[in-house]
């Protein structure tokens, strides 16, 4: 994986406490959009942060992302080291959605796992984190 550097640079960015986490979208060997986790200057009351996933599919809007492919890092501040990224079920469909085929994400210190949107039962697996208050 040649973006892994990248995504960590771009999780640098990122302005939440204890974690920094970091997403490059990837389509035919190039980065396309980058991410990170934020708390979106219009809600900067609220407790919510924007995912990088979201993130980073918000600035590549204009592009097509069929058979994409994304790497999401997130990193613990103080120790810098990985732990899991692995997306929540709302960033999981959104992805799926936009067109993103393959997830590779951080794993306690390892770039280990992969999240393929292709296979049938793939959210299964996933958790929605928190609850919405709408």
């Amino acid at each position: 994986m040649d973006f892994i550097d990248e995504t960590k640079k771009i999780a640098a960015r990122s302005s939440i406490g204890r974690h920094q986490t970091g997403a490059v979208i990837s389509l035919d060997g190039k980065i396309v959009s980058n991410g990170w986790s934020h708390v979106p200057h219009y809600k900067l009351r609220s407790k919510r942060s924007l995912h990088a996933e979201l993130h980073a599919l918000a600035r590549a809007r204009h592009l097509n992302l069929y058979n994409a492919i994304i790497c999401i890092a997130t990193i613990a501040r103080k120790s810098g080291n990985y732990v899991s990224a692995k997306p929540c079920l709302d960033c999981a469909i959104a992805l799926k959605a936009a067109g993103i085929s393959q997830v590779y994400y951080t794993l306690n210190n390892d770039w280990n796992d992969y999240l393929n949107l292709e296979a049938p039962a793939t959210f299964h697996d996933l958790k929605v984190y928190g609850t919405n208050s709408y």
